[in-house]
């Protein structure tokens, strides 16, 4: 699915399922600001 989603990312956070914003919040918050610091300007 990720590579049919432009700019998309595929990330796998560790020691994490379906919750991961809180089973793994330092690297769910590193991936998404990765993320958006990745987004070309509009």
């Amino acid at each position: 699915m990720q590579a049919a989603i432009p700019h998309s990312q595929l990330v796998v956070i560790s020691d994490a399922a379906h919750l991961s914003n809180l089973e793994n919040p330092l690297a769910f918050n590193a991936a998404v600001r990765s993320f958006l610091a990745s987004l070309p300007n509009a």
